[in-house]
């Protein structure tokens, strides 16, 4: 539904309730302050995964309070991606109110 005429498209509530669940009011206004319209071959087009033959070490991040992709989809990213797996308490936007954690595990 919110997609027409090849744009992504949130209103401000839907994206509350995908990408702001478990953040407070000022992070929730910081995320939804950034929002914009995208392109909808983001969800569409197919992607080519051929790079993840390469050896590189790679980590998927689940999180375990994501509304937005949900649990079935991150499993099934996690296992394409071939890496390790770290599940963080978090929403979509763990980067914004979990920055310390997600800062953890890139680093390590």
């Amino acid at each position: 539904a919110a997609i027409a005429g090849g744009v992504y498209s949130l209103d401000a509530d839907s994206a509350r309730a995908m990408l702001c669940n478990d953040a407070d009011e000022e992070q929730s206004e910081f995320i939804l302050g950034g929002l914009v319209d995208d392109a909808a071959a983001l969800l569409s087009e197919t992607v080519d995964l051929s790079g993840y033959q390469l050896p590189v070490p790679r980590t998927y991040v689940r999180l375990s309070e994501d509304r937005c992709y949900p649990p079935e989809l991150q499993a099934r990213s996690a296992r394409r991606t071939g890496g390790d797996v770290v599940t963080l308490p978090s929403g979509h936007m763990a980067m914004v109110t979990i920055p310390g954690e997600v800062a953890a595990v890139l680093n390590a």
